[in-house]
This record gives structure tokens, C-alpha cells and sequence, in this order.
């Protein structure tokens, strides 16, 4: 079973999102987590009002090209209340509602940032939906129930509220208090559409303050409320990912708050940017230089298919880090390769050099081809060096050549080495930002996720 990857870093609170002037690096950083993800998840909040994301499909056709039924689940509430315009009328509540429907949802109710633009132009540009209905159409659609994440947003944050740290810092007395009048709002918001009731994060925001007043405890609240709203967050960003036991992909600003989701896991790093070879990988204009064609090409690959199995198989053994470990360089080390041939300026070398290493591997493998060793030898004299190598002797052949082979794979580990450092020269004399992160594996086998994707993005924020 595949399990999908919650992709935070589209939510559309953060700079990437909001500036237009990192929508290259929002690119990069969907295009890195396609790299080491099976499946990634999106959110139809995300896609409604992420405007640097709604750009990228519509107008950059090979990005919109990337996704498909194999790599991207988009999840899509299964039922949206439209506002009617007197406030006298009920709400329209449509069922399963497609894209365009839920979009006329978020409008009538006035939740989307761009509504907000002093240019009209955006605004009627984004209540257009062309581009996520194609984009739905052609990926797989699952959905959810807003009650089902409230309620486990609730759950999680009365146990956050429970635990002994939290009460230390705020007061048990306090912390009970707002436990029982998240409860009671619970109680009240129960009812058809969300039989488990469950209450939001604007209730932490816009609610819980005066209720605390009424109840005599305005001093508290006005002493605990950051905290308050700090510890939130962190049920509030695994609400949603847990529902579709999904593993988070999330940057270092949310990075705080997931690890109080934690609880008793044991979070082991398996890698991260600065563990990486030459550290292509970082480099935002290298990652977005490969196709759609390379990309597919990395994820069909070995190395990445081990990779994914030693994090699905981790059992949180000494070996079992090692073998993830292990498989995550080596999958790194083929991602590297593959934006190497991405630079114009570095191909024609590295099609020369090709052509005279795979004479060197036939000589190599020739004593082992028994009856076609001959034709091999005389490709091989043709290619190589214009000598024929039968006058050496067949008694030295396996020597000399596994000799040559082994000089020259080493000149060419060396030669792409130093590729590589002339590439990244040029990248950073080219300012390209970096993508720096880790990847962690989870050793509780109750956990909600089995590895988690954590990508820094202070630097781009």
C-alpha cells in the first residue's frame, strides 16, 4: 500500500506561495519531494488558494505535465456549504462538489486571499478553475470529511492539553478549564455533517478568548494565550495528514510544532543536504532543470524503488538505519547524476568520455562472453585504440583489462567530481537558492507516519 505524502510547504500562509517572485522555488521544492515521495497529497485549500501554484499549472505546461494518477492524490471535501446572497436564505450544501463547485464555496464565504487584490483582473482571473480541472481530472481524487479532521483535531489537542508539560506551564487548574470548554463546544457542534463534533482552530483564535472571560480566567488567557495558540498548531497541521495516514513533507517554520506530535516516537535522521555527496541536490536550478522525463526516469529507477523500501521495511534497528541510510545516498548520488546532463556546457565532454569508457567495460567483460568473445575484441579495436588487443595474449586479456577498466572508472569518478564542483561553482556564483532538509524514519510502530520529509525553507521564505 502507498502511502501519500502531505505536501505543507503548498499551504498558501507561507512566501511561497504568496510571492510571486518565488514561484521558481515553489517549483523546485514540488519537484524535490516528487523526487523522493511516492505519492504526493494536496489539499483542494491548497490548490484553491495557493496563487504561485495556480500560475505554475496554468501557464508552465511541463510542470503541469508532471502529475498523474501515479504521483498525486488531491483530496477534496465530500460536502461544501454555498452562502447564498441574503443572509435570510439557508445555505446550499452540494455533495461531493467538484473543484469548481468547492471554489464557489470558498468565495461565497470569502476565504480566499485573492479575493482580497485591489486588481480585479486577479480576482476573476483566480475564480476561474480551468487549470484545476484539468489538473483533477487527470490525478487521483480522494476525499475527506471536514468533520472527521476537526474531530481529530480536537482529540489531539486535548491530549497536547493533558500532558504533563503543557499543564506545568500553564497551570492544570487553567488547562482543564480550557480542555472542558473545547468540550463543550464539541458538544454543540456535533450533528449530522459532523457527528463526532469537533471544533477548529478559529475557535482557539476567535472564540476561546471571550469565553475565558466569561469564566473568570482573563488573566490567564491574556499570560498563556501565544503558547496557547502555539501548542494549536501542531494538532492542526497533523490533523489532515493523519485522516489520510499520510507522511508530512514540512518546512522548518513547522518544524516546532510537529514535534510535539511526536509524543514517544523515536525520530531518527537518515539523512540531510549537508550528508550529500556533491550537493547538487540543493541547488533550486538544477532541480528544475530535469524533465518531466527525468524525473520519471529517477522514480522507475532501482535506486529509488530500494530506497523506498528500506523506509517502509525500517524496523528501528542499527542495520535497518544503515540500509536506509545507505540507499538514500545512493539514490542521491543518481539524482546528482541526472542534473549533471541538464548543463549544456558539461554534455559534450561527458558524451566523449562515454564513448570511450564502454569499450573499456567490453574489455573488461570478455573473457566471460565464451564464444562471442571475439566480435567484443574487435569492436573493441576499432573503438578504442585502433590496436588489436589479440596480440597481448588471452592469458593477460582479464588483467590488463580489468586494470584499464578500473584506471578509467576512477579517472571518471574523478572527472565527474570535478564536474560537479565546477557546477556548483557556477551555481552559487549565480546565486541559485538551496533547498536544505532532512529526511527522518519513525521507529513507533503505532505512529501515524513511517518517515517524515522535513525541507528548510528559511531561505526562502
Amino acid at each position: 500500500m502507498i502511502l501519500p505524502s502531505f505536501l505543507h510547504i503548498a499551504d498558501s500562509s507561507i512566501g511561497l506561495s504568496l510571492d510571486s517572485s518565488k514561484r521558481e522555488s515553489l517549483k523546485a521544492h514540488i519537484k524535490h519531494s516528487l523526487l523522493f515521495e511516492e505519492r504526493l497529497l494536496l489539499t483542494d485549500s491548497q490548490l484553491i488558494d495557493n496563487k504561485n501554484l495556480r500560475f505554475l499549472l496554468f501557464e508552465d505546461k511541463e510542470f503541469s505535465s508532471l502529475f498523474s494518477k501515479d504521483n498525486l492524490s488531491i483530496a477534496l471535501r465530500n460536502v461544501i456549504d454555498i452562502r447564498q446572497s441574503s443572509s435570510e436564505l439557508p445555505s446550499e450544501y452540494i455533495y461531493d462538489p467538484t473543484i469548481d463547485e468547492i471554489v464557489k464555496g470558498f468565495i461565497s464565504w470569502k476565504k480566499c486571499s485573492w479575493e482580497n487584490s485591489s486588481n480585479i483582473n486577479v480576482q476573476k482571473r483566480y475564480a476561474q478553475t480551468i487549470e484545476l480541472d484539468n489538473l483533477t481530472k487527470s490525478v487521483n481524487i480522494e476525499r475527506y470529511s471536514l468533520g472527521s479532521v476537526g474531530a481529530m483535531f480536537t482529540d489531539d489537542m486535548l491530549d497536547v492539553l493533558s500532558r504533563g508539560n503543557v499543564m506545568d506551564k500553564i497551570g492544570e487548574k487553567f488547562a482543564n478549564q480550557v480542555s472542558d470548554l473545547v468540550i463543550e463546544k464539541r458538544l454543540k457542534q456535533s450533528g449530522e455533517i459532523n457527528p463526532r463534533g469537533g471544533v477548529g482552530i478559529a475557535y482557539f483564535k476567535n472564540e476561546l478568548g471571550a469565553e475565558l472571560f466569561n469564566r473568570g480566567f482573563a488573566k490567564e488567557w491574556k499570560q498563556n494565550e501565544k503558547f496557547i495558540l502555539d501548542i494549536s498548531q501542531a494538532p492542526y497541521l497533523t490533523a489532515l495528514p493523519k485522516v489520510f495516514n499520510a507522511n508530512p513533507i514540512y518546512g522548518a517554520m513547522h518544524k516546532p510544532h510537529i514535534d510535539i506530535m511526536n509524543g514517544k516516537s523515536e525520530i531518527k535522521v537518515i539523512g540531510k543536504d549537508e550528508y550529500y555527496r556533491t550537493n547538487l541536490l540543493q541547488y533550486e536550478t538544477g532541480i528544475n532543470l530535469l524533465s518531466v522525463k527525468s524525473i520519471e526516469k529517477l522514480r522507475n529507477s532501482d535506486r529509488f524503488r530500494k530506497f523506498r523500501d528500506s523506509l517502509n521495511r525500517y524496523d528501528g534497528t542499527e542495520s535497518g538505519l544503515r540500509t536506509a541510510m545507505f540507499s538514500f545516498d545512493e539514490y542521491k548520488i543518481a539524482i546528482d547524476d541526472e542534473i549533471l546532463k541538464c548543463f549544456p556546457f558539461l554534455k559534450e565532454r561527458r558524451t566523449i568520455n562515454r564513448e570511450i569508457m564502454r569499450p573499456a567495460e567490453l574489455l573488461y567483460d570478455a573473457p566471460n562472453y565464451g564464444g562471442v568473445m571475439l566480435s567484443t575484441l574487435s569492436i573493441f579495436s576499432v573503438s578504442f585504440t585502433g590496436m588489436n588487443p589479440l596480440s597481448l595474449g588471452l592469458g593477460l586479456l582479464g588483467l590488463i583489462g580489468a586494470k584499464i577498466f578500473s584506471g578509467l572508472k576512477e579517472r571518471t569518478e574523478h572527472r565527474t567530481d570535478f564536474e560537479k564542483r565546477i557546477l556548483i561553482d557556477k551555481l552559487e556564483k549565480d546565486k541559485s537558492n538551496k533547498i536544505t532538509g532532512e529526511y527522518n524514519v519513525v521507529s513507533n510502530e503505532d505512529d501515524f507516519r513511517k518517515s517524515t520529509h522535513t525541507v528548510m525553507l528559511s531561505s526562502v521564505v
